[in-house]
């Protein structure tokens, strides 16, 4: 008896011959992954870095708001105003040591308590992403200082 190939044999034997073997579809899919692979790898280890900068400048803002808040209060000096930013960093576990605290009054590196009604507070609170990263090294944001800036009038009268 010979028979007539059908529609579905003739499918499978065309699909045969682009396709090859189960092992050589194995060796095709492993090869995909090792180009995929560090691709992916990157992309995950930049978001990781971009979100603990994120992160950190989050807690940087927090850190010098509260010490504009502590600046503008009466009989406050600026050692106040470091202390207060410097408890916002521990309680966020960041080393207060590697962070650069800046309390202005009026733009000059004056004590706050010498501030009068309407005078411009400014607490910049700056750290070097080498000194809050995740991984071993930053790649992305290599080198570079997260920084922070808050600004208030005094209330002082």
């Amino acid at each position: 008896m010979n028979r007539r190939p059908t529609l579905f044999n003739r499918r499978q034997s065309v699909l045969s011959c682009y396709m090859g073997s189960r092992a050589s579809r194995r060796g095709i899919i492993a090869v995909e992954f090792a180009i995929v692979l560090p691709l992916l790898a990157s992309i995950v280890i930049g978001m990781l870095e971009l979100n603990r900068g994120l992160q950190v400048k989050h807690i940087l803002d927090q850190a010098a708001r509260k010490g504009c808040e502590t600046g503008t209060l009466v009989l406050r000096n600026s050692a106040a105003v470091t202390s207060d930013v410097s408890s916002v960093l521990v309680a966020n576990n960041i080393d207060p040591t590697s962070v650069t605290i800046t309390v202005l009054l009026n733009g000059a590196a004056i004590d706050v308590s010498k501030a009068t009604l309407n005078d411009k507070i400014s607490v910049i609170v700056s750290i070097q992403t080498s000194k809050v990263s995740w991984t071993s090294t930053y790649q992305y944001l290599a080198g570079s200082t997260i920084e922070s800036e808050t600004v208030t009038m005094s209330r002082r009268g």
